[in-house]
């Protein structure tokens, strides 16, 4: 059940997500007596819409989490005695 629970978690904690659903929220408060919660949502979609897509939130996010770790190196010194797996046999 872990797995299952994180997954809808983190599907209910995405940006994309908490925008959507701040602009339902929105446009169910708007027929409503309380149009300044509805506006207020509005408010709160468009500003994480301005943030996640306009800025570089996401990468001042993620850059604790990738300097964690070590890259490895790109490319090995030599090349030379490279072998090929091909499924090649000989007769």
């Amino acid at each position: 059940m872990g797995p299952y629970v994180s997954r809808i978690a983190w599907l209910l904690a995405q940006p994309s997500t908490l925008i959507v659903l701040f602009l339902l929220l929105a446009l169910i408060l708007s027929f409503t007596r309380r149009r300044w919660l509805g506006r207020t949502a509005l408010l709160m979609a468009l500003a994480l819409l301005l943030v996640s897509t306009f800025t570089t939130f996401g990468y001042w996010l993620i850059t604790p989490l990738e300097s964690r770790f070590e890259r490895p190196p790109s490319r090995p010194a030599s090349t030379a005695s490279s072998s090929w797996a091909a499924g090649w046999t000989a007769r």
